[in-house]
């Protein structure tokens, strides 16, 4: 039986951590549509013509009433922003979660084959525990782990939001668009991410390996082993920052430090190894998406053009998944 304490602090515990995320969703919303409207204003600034043959006579009346005009308009403008990022979030969310009606025969395809390494892996699971436990102290896997084990926090969705909420708002004051739009589309990957992962957790129940039942043990709305959330987190940001910063050496730095990070979550005790495998390709998948599309509304809206150098291509397009590499110029 739990004792009183336990049992009040682990409520505290999960009320705070719902209020991050609560005010994190409200901050995308806001930070989200300040992204997507940013559109020029060349297009609407053209004054009417009954405005431009206004008489000379009518100017000092007019630029009188110019200051409280211009409030309105920001005042409507903060709201229209608002309201559109909040439809872009529940559009995405909707796209990712509707995704299996939109299955080919590629994605189809491909999505077997995840599943099947997954059900492989899952095969395995007890064999590839195992050998993690016996090398927690041969080098250099112990040096590997104890590195993953300097930052497999930031894996915490709670403790991503802490560090991408600040980065977001020093982007906006500094205006610079990579600070601004990297930490914003990792909140909304981690949010979409994150209701899927509370949604598969408690139907799956699966049990963590370090309560020693082992791998096939499951109880609905029990066990929270699979799938793995750090893994997810991990490879979300890994996905976003190379799909911006589109540079092999960093994308090969940041999906080595995300792989890692999944191993350290098995060596560590806290899952298994199919557990880890399945969020790794699914906050890959996710996170490319997001970032798709919010260029496709960025490019819709101001004209712009895709960004130059290669990536990594794996996503829920209008056609299925796509996987591979894209080139842009």
């Amino acid at each position: 039986m739990m004792p009183v304490a336990g049992k009040y602090s682990r409520r505290w515990t999960l009320l705070g951590v719902t209020r991050v995320i609560w005010t994190v969703a409200l901050l995308l919303a806001i930070q989200v549509s300040v992204v997507a409207a940013q559109a020029p204003t060349e297009s609407t600034g053209a004054s009417p013509p009954d405005s431009t043959a206004a008489p000379a006579t009518l100017s000092d009346s007019t630029a009188a009433a110019r200051p409280a005009a211009t409030a309105s308009a920001e005042k409507h403008s903060l709201y229209s922003r608002a309201e559109r990022g909040a439809r872009n979030f529940l559009s995405d969310t909707w796209w990712v979660f509707s995704s299996p009606a939109r299955l080919n025969r590629n994605s189809a395809l491909a999505t077997a084959a995840v599943l099947g390494a997954e059900a492989i892996t899952y095969a395995h699971d007890q064999e590839l525990y195992d050998a993690t436990q016996r090398n927690q102290d041969v080098q250099p896997f112990k040096g590997l782990m104890n590195f993953a084990d300097s930052y497999i926090e930031f894996g915490f969705m709670p403790t991503a939001f802490k560090v991408e909420a600040p980065v977001a708002l020093l982007g906006y004051a500094i205006k610079s668009e990579p600070l601004r739009q990297i930490p914003v589309e990792c909140i909304e990957s981690h949010l979409i991410a994150g209701a899927l992962r509370n949604i598969l957790k408690p139907i799956v129940g699966r049990a963590h390996p370090y309560e020693n039942l082992g791998p096939r043990h499951f109880e609905f709305n029990e066990g929270t082993s699979f799938p793995s959330g750090h893994t997810s987190v991990l490879f979300e940001v890994a996905t976003i920052v190379s799909e911006h910063v589109h540079s092999v050496p960093v994308t090969v730095s940041l999906y080595t430090l995300a792989g890692l990070g999944a191993i350290q979550r098995v060596e560590s005790q806290n899952h298994w190894p199919s557990d880890v495998l399945f969020p790794a390709v699914t906050g890959t998948v996710i996170a490319h998406t997001i970032v798709r599309r919010n260029a496709e509304r960025r490019a819709r809206d101001s004209g712009a053009t895709e960004p130059t150098g290669w990536t990594p291509m794996f996503d829920m397009g209008p056609q299925g998944w796509r996987v591979g590499v894209q080139r842009g110029f």
